[in-house]
């Protein structure tokens, strides 16, 4: 397929859209808001007005679009069913419009997954046969990928592995259980644990920025010599780890990759999460199993939208 691929890698807040090669190269790339508070219908003119943008930049048309969507994905359909970071859509017939609109084809699926496909095809899971990655953000999502394949269950829904439990009975998780990972690891469960310790009386140097607190004021505060940042992140480290490691004695990965924003934390993130790992899990699948960060970064979702639509129309790098 030498015609490139138009990718959408669609958030709460931004929608970036990439022109992808059939190597799994960005060609061009450009970013808008979504502004999904206002709703999908007119947050879907403004991703249809960006595909279109794209189109008209690539000389020779494109092959078809490739979505990676924020939440449980009808992949048959095309359907955003919800997402719990974008409140108001449910059922969001992506698919449908973008083809209705372009006449191309078009693939929806789940942006965790695309960025796991996207790693696996070209970043730091290439030439592996199975991996996990884990997407770092707003949300904690995962992909598996098994014997070459991604791993989608009987109702495409499969790989959540964000969703894993780490603590029974824990906080509160925006899926409704508790004490999921991404209660404690992701961007909003972060600041909800260094908030408790600064109300318990804990020392900070993070006690005056509390109403704008971030997961990047927590590094930086770390690096700064501040002792409560630093607890705070080897603590989300081995959260991160206690779940990696029960996902590696289930599926024995080559690779466990990690992209967004929180895997920029490194070193003081990756070396809990790696102890952890190593203590909790069978010795014989940790001697060779490499705990990294995203090759890929920001461009994996792109990358692995583009891929997907690729698997779609029969057209697999990898899995061929």
């Amino acid at each position: 397929m030498a015609t490139p691929i138009v990718a959408v890698d669609l958030g709460g807040t931004n929608v970036r859209f990439a022109l992808v090669s059939s190597g799994g190269k960005v060609l061009a790339r450009r970013q808008g808001r979504t502004d999904s508070h206002e709703g999908p219908a007119r947050a879907l003119e403004r991703i249809l007005d960006g595909i279109a943008a794209v189109i008209e930049e690539a000389s020779r048309g494109a092959a078809g679009i490739g979505i990676g969507a924020p939440g449980p994905v009808d992949a048959r359909r095309g359907i955003l069913l919800t997402s719990p970071n974008m409140p108001g859509w449910r059922n969001v017939r992506l698919k449908a419009a973008v083809e209705k609109r372009f006449g191309l084809p078009c693939t929806v699926a789940n942006d965790a997954n695309c960025a796991g496909l996207g790693e696996h095809w070209v970043g730091a899971g290439k030439g592996v046969a199975n991996m996990l990655h884990y997407t770092l953000g707003t949300g904690i999502g995962g992909a598996a990928i098994v014997d070459g394949r991604l791993l989608e269950g009987a109702e495409l829904l499969g790989g959540e592995l964000g969703h894993v439990t780490i603590v029974p009975d824990g906080l509160v998780c925006g899926c409704g259980n508790r004490g999921c990972v991404e209660a404690y690891v992701s961007a909003s469960g972060i600041v909800a644990r260094t908030k408790a310790r600064l109300t318990q009386g804990a020392p900070s140097s993070l006690r005056g920025h509390a109403d704008a607190l971030t997961p990047r004021a927590v590094q930086q505060a770390a690096t700064e010599g501040d002792e409560l940042a630093r607890e705070i992140i080897e603590e989300t480290g081995r959260y991160l780890g206690i779940a990696v490691a029960s996902m590696v004695n289930v599926f024995n990965p080559s690779v466990v990759s990690f992209s967004g924003g929180v895997a920029r934390w490194g070193r003081m993130l990756f070396e809990p999460l790696r102890a952890e790992v190593k203590r909790r899990a069978f010795r014989a699948l940790t001697k060779r199993v490499r705990i990294v960060r995203s090759r890929l970064g920001d461009n994996a979702g792109l990358i692995g939208a583009a891929r997907a639509l690729m698997i779609a129309l029969g057209d697999d790098p990898v899995g061929a």
